[in-house]
């Protein structure tokens, strides 16, 4: 054990009193590193985030927009979903540029931006993005789940919007489970098999739609969509588009993986080329299914398939592929919220005893820097001058690289208050979820509005409004005026979109509760 005397003396020493504080230049060059890859594996780390992109983008979002698009005009509707595309993917790369400055993700980076605030901002705004992507989540599987039971009894009253409450709320045996998951790789099987379910479902509905419209064609009979109706029709789709590209934080969180940097600068053109083809395939989905059903389109486009045993099948691995997908929807949060217990605690902890113990022989006059391991956060490199209570949480390991042995420092801890810290972030997840639930079952009956709202009030700010004031902060001083200007516009038009999408959903809610049963006959 030290005493008080041995730990001055080693903190004299001035190697270690010296902590060099570099510049950005070199902050990055210290935290990315060259590491050259293979060819076989840069392709397969780019491939995945292809897939990531990909998926990111193309979810539930796109069975929203074909009865917008009814209701919008084709003309007005494409103009839309472009301009919000091209804007989305020039905020993912100012994104892309924050980082090559601080090297980490969104939060960090609102950090490095607007200090503790920003911090604060982009967690909130996180946190309730992804809350309301699950509650549109629960609000879908109940519909469908209900449309399903509906077709099967051939429409009877009784068993039209059956069982909301028991749907909604049984769902939660599912999501319990899958957020208490500690580690993303932990859902890779529930993640595999929801991708797979997703793949099928989408290609069953599209099919299903096509076929549809083969026969409209054939018959004459092929539904009119004019290419604008009113001025209200923009409102109404903007909020449907913003939802459809948010992407940006999950683009960014690929990127900030990749180590090396000849890898970054290939993801770049990946995001690019993967974006791309998500608003191919997203366009040519809506279009089809607009023209398809025409008029008859209900506000969840996967509600006017035909009751028959693959159709049904198509809505089953829908539901599968999202009801899989909310565990990695909130695993962001869980993240964030963990951060906060883990600073909660440091505070807490701060007037507790730091123990040092090391082996004698293992002694040695040449120190250097050494990683601060939590449980929960990420190494801190510090000097053993600038050791400060603050930094640590309970049961901390410190590593100090010696030329031979270690520094260990730890925080004396009762048992069961660290059993408490250790799930803590579990049981937070666990109220969200019944949270998102509840939010769910009590905007049911309004989920194409709820839909358009959240796109104004969350997707628009986190992928577009945010994006542009980070960059504008982080880079005022170093680029040219046109640049500036640029973000000052993007942040005008992010909070004008706002504004209108939101006024709109408040001003023209609607609490009718669609079904099949409103729009097919049966026999």
């Amino acid at each position: 054990m030290f005493s008080k005397e041995q730990i001055g003396d080693i903190g004299d020493d001035e190697e270690l009193a010296q902590f060099d504080v570099k510049s950005k230049e070199q902050d990055i060059e210290s935290k990315v590193k060259v590491v050259p890859l293979k060819v076989s594996k840069l392709w397969i780390q780019m491939g995945i985030g292809f897939v990531t992109i990909v998926k990111a983008t193309i979810g539930t979002g796109i069975l929203f927009a074909p009865h917008v698009i009814v209701k919008s005009g084709y003309g007005i509707s494409l103009w839309l979903l472009v301009f919000y595309w091209l804007l989305n993917v020039i905020c993912t790369y100012l994104l892309f540029m924050c980082a090559d400055i601080v090297n980490d993700t969104y939060p960090i980076i609102a950090s490095s931006a607007f200090g503790i605030l920003g911090r604060i901002v982009a967690d909130v705004s996180m946190i309730m993005t992804e809350m309301s992507f699950c509650a549109v989540t629960v609000t879908f599987v109940t519909k469908t789940i209900q449309d399903v039971i509906a077709g099967i009894h051939n429409c009877l009253p009784e068993y039209i919007n059956y069982g909301t409450e028991l749907i909604t709320f049984l769902q939660l045996i599912i999501y319990i489970p899958l957020v208490c998951f500690g580690r993303l790789q932990s859902l890779g099987p529930a993640t595999f098999v929801a991708n797979i379910a997703l793949l099928i479902g989408f290609v069953i509905v599209f099919v299903y739609a096509v076929i549809s419209l083969v026969n409209h064609i054939q018959s004459g009979l092929l539904y009119y969509i004019p290419a604008y109706t009113n001025p209200e029709s923009i409102a109404n789709f903007t909020g449907i588009a913003a939802f459809l590209w948010v992407s940006g934080p999950v683009a960014l969180s690929y990127y900030v993986s990749l180590i090396d940097i000849h890898a970054k600068k290939i993801f770049v053109w990946i995001y690019l080329g993967s974006i791309s083809f998500s608003f191919l395939c997203t366009s040519l989905f809506v279009f089809v299914m607009a023209y398809a059903y025409g008029e008859n389109s209900l506000s969840t486009i996967i509600l006017n398939l035909p009751v028959t045993p693959v159709a049904i099948a198509g809505q089953l691995l829908y539901v599968i592929s999202v009801i899989l997908s909310f565990p990695l929807m909130l695993f962001p949060v869980k993240e964030i919220v963990t951060e906060y217990i883990n600073l909660i605690v440091r505070r807490i902890y701060i007037s507790e005893i730091i123990e040092f113990t090391f082996p004698k022989e293992q002694v040695s006059a040449n120190p250097s820097l050494f990683n601060v391991n939590s449980i929960v956060s990420t190494s801190i490199p510090v000097s053993l001058a600038s050791i400060n209570r603050e930094m640590f949480k309970p049961k901390s390991e410190v590593m100090l690289r010696w030329p031979s042995g270690s520094l260990c420092i730890s925080i004396k801890q009762n048992k069961w208050l660290n059993i408490l810290i250790r799930i803590s972030p579990s049981l937070v997840m666990i109220l969200i979820s019944i949270l998102c639930c509840v939010l769910g079952y009590v905007l049911i009956d309004s989920l194409g509005n709820f839909v358009n709202l959240v796109g104004g009030i969350f997707c628009v700010p986190i992928s577009i409004i945010l994006p542009a004031i980070f960059h504008l902060a982080l880079y005022r001083r170093i680029t040219n005026i046109l640049i500036i200007f640029m973000d000052i516009i993007i942040i005008i038009i992010g909070l004008l979109t706002s504004a209108v999408v939101i006024w709109y959903s408040i001003t023209n809610w609607s609490t009718y509760s669609e079904n099949l049963c409103d729009i097919k006959k049966y026999s």
